[in-house]
């Protein structure tokens, strides 16, 4: 995945993960406009991850899952990676939003 985007996974108990190099693929699922607001988008993103070294599952395992965890996607606007701009932020839905294929050695996300 080109680096000019990172993707970062929150869990509860201020734990942050960078997973932009284990992204295999990105893509929106759907988007809707509020009816009354035309400003706000809903959408939804599906992430598949690298997780050869069960790093990701162990996130998700470790932890309560019943706490929220925050998935956000920025786009850097420089050269030298200091600006940045927020392209997506949602919440994944547990246990429901995972997935795990051990044979692909992936994890896919529904954010």
């Amino acid at each position: 995945m080109d680096q000019e985007f990172q993707v970062v996974i929150r869990a509860p108990g201020d734990i942050e993960m960078d997973v932009t190099w284990r992204l295999r693929e990105i893509e929106t699922l759907t988007e809707t406009l509020e009816d009354d607001l035309l400003e706000l988008v809903h959408g939804d993103m599906s992430l598949v991850l690298d997780d050869r070294d069960g790093a990701i599952e162990s996130l998700f395992s470790g932890i309560d899952l019943t706490g929220l965890f925050d998935v956000e996607v920025w786009r850097t606007l420089d050269r030298r990676r200091t600006k940045r701009q927020l392209l997506f932020a949602g919440v994944l839905d547990i246990p429901d939003s995972l997935s795990y294929d051990r044979n692909d050695g992936t994890a896919s996300l529904q954010v």
